[in-house]
């Protein structure tokens, strides 16, 4: 898209060019040919009344020529920030219709122009735009950390602070962010700012401000403020959550959980088999709160539970497979993994940590690759199975260059420790190499 601010003297010489008139053909009888110069040069301000004189000119040259012509007085005197303003919105249409744009190699080139261009003329409203949604679109595609760096400039540029809608759409878009970049502080920061800005927050956007907090708390183990905010969302939404079953569902799923974590065993099964009652019609819902049960029997060692329920959950696992969406798959396998892994089934875990790793690559889930990874490494290295090592070696690397893993991950470190006991120095450093070429791109 064009991203040039014409001046007033480019666009007198474009017309000229345009309509092939000459300098001191345009110039007339009330202007001078070095003024028209002055003008197109940028020498000279281009006034209103001089405007006029020339828009006479040029339609006489026109008429006399029998040249149709579309110059109007307010294209002559339209200004470079008002310029900058259609840019801009046409930029924003860009973005609301075609969002995809955003992944093509030159775009960033564009929005680097749009961004001088907001910068050269204080266009903070249409910044604060341009920002929110570029934040909304890298978050649907799961890059947060893109989506918070924009989603922060709009937040920086919002002009109005107090009692505004969309300032509040846009905390919250930040929370969910901070709690997918394992920023959990930072929610909670966010979430007090949004009720500093605004005394009446609406209900529906209430519910997700408490909802992130809840998040955050489970994930800073501060499970006692997790429960309470829980127990305020079951109190003031119970309607709400009365009616829309699949958000009931993940409260209740996040309470159980909590409780799971302060050895509520027995509350956090009893919360989880009520789930299973309210998922029946959701496959996907139905087999995360079996792989829910599923760590619960984990760590109470329970292995009459755990083989029941990993047989439970791969009986569903061909309904499961025919979704089209899957959006908790990785955890899914990963889970069922874990169950034969600790029962000694070991080769049984494998294609699921395997699936596990293949579905976490592609929603960006780094906990769960980590995990699957571990496991099977260890699998290998207990079977003395080097290739199946040096396979997973690779596939580590190749992740780790497609920035889904940290360099810095402590698996790496893993992998190094098996090398160096086999006395396989020259892995070890082709692996200490690539970690270095990774942290000096």
């Amino acid at each position: 898209m064009n991203t040039k601010v014409i001046t007033a003297g480019e666009k007198l010489k474009d017309i000229r060019k345009k309509y092939n008139i000459k300098q001191y053909e345009l110039s007339g009888d009330k202007l001078t040919r070095n003024m028209i110069s002055m003008i197109e040069t940028d020498k000279a301000r281009l006034t209103k009344y001089t405007a006029k004189i020339l828009l006479e000119n040029i339609h006489k040259i026109c008429k006399d020529r029998n040249i149709e012509y579309d110059i109007t007085l307010e294209y002559l005197l339209e200004c470079p920030e008002y310029q900058a303003k259609g840019i801009c919105n046409e930029f924003i249409q860009l973005l609301n219709s075609t969002p995809q744009k955003v992944f093509e190699s030159d775009f960033q080139k564009t929005l680097n122009e749009i961004e001088s261009l907001l910068d050269k003329y204080k266009l903070k409203k249409e910044k604060t735009i341009i920002y929110t949604k570029l934040g909304e679109i890298f978050k649907i595609s799961r890059n947060f950390h893109k989506a918070y760096t924009y989603l922060l400039r709009a937040f920086e540029n919002s002009n109005d602070l107090f009692n505004d809608l969309e300032l509040i759409g846009l905390i919250i878009d930040i929370t969910c962010c901070c709690n997918n970049l394992k920023k959990y502080k930072e929610v909670l920061d966010f979430s007090r700012l949004a009720y500093i800005y605004m005394d009446n927050i609406p209900k529906d956007q209430e519910y997700k401000l408490k909802y992130n907090n809840i998040i955050a708390y489970k994930n800073l183990k501060n499970y006692n403020s997790a429960l309470k905010e829980i127990e305020e969302i079951e109190y003031r939404f119970k309607n709400e959550l009365d009616s829309y079953q699949f958000e009931k569902i993940k409260v209740l799923i996040l309470k159980a959980n909590c409780l799971k974590e302060k050895n509520f065993y027995i509350d956090a099964l009893k919360i989880h088999k009520e789930i299973l009652t309210l998922c029946q019609n959701d496959i996907e819902m139905y087999l995360v709160t079996l792989c829910n049960i599923l760590e619960i029997y984990i760590e109470m060692n329970d292995s009459k539970n755990l083989k029941e329920y990993v047989d439970r959950c791969t009986s569903h696992l061909n309904q499961y497979e025919n979704l089209q969406n899957k959006k908790y798959s990785s955890e899914i396998y990963n889970d069922i993994g874990l169950g034969f892994y600790t029962i000694n089934k070991f080769e049984m875990s494998k294609p699921y940590f395997n699936n596990a790793i293949k579905e976490a690559k592609k929603y960006k889930k780094v906990d769960i690759i980590l995990s699957s990874m571990e496991k099977l490494l260890n699998i290998a290295a207990d079977d003395k199975a080097t290739d199946e090592v040096d396979n997973l070696k690779n596939q580590l690397v190749e992740i780790m260059s497609l920035n889904l893993l940290p360099i810095n991950n402590a698996l790496i470190f893993e992998f190094i420790k098996y090398y160096n006991d086999l006395g396989d120095r020259e892995t070890i450093n082709d692996i200490v190499n690539f970690t270095k070429s990774l942290f000096l791109k």
